[in-house]
């Protein structure tokens, strides 16, 4: 069983500007986690970003996170 789940990096007073948003795919049954980084330079995917994720991700009962990136990147 998969969900879909979009998820935006908000920045600015009370998070009032969507800076990105990440397209995450739930694996139930494996307990994985997947973010489509896709075109986001590496430089803006900051720490404060990837422990959002990772919590948002482990409230969710998963236990793996897999980010997902252009090559290019």
């Amino acid at each position: 069983m998969y969900k879909l789940i979009d998820i935006d990096s908000r920045v600015g007073l009370n998070g009032s500007k969507s800076l990105w948003s990440f397209s995450c795919l739930q694996d139930e049954v494996n307990k994985k986690f997947f973010v489509w980084l896709g075109d986001l330079p590496l430089e803006k995917f900051t720490k404060t970003t990837f422990l959002n994720l990772t919590n948002f991700a482990e409230k969710l009962n998963c236990k793996q996170v897999v980010l997902i990136m252009n090559r290019e990147h």
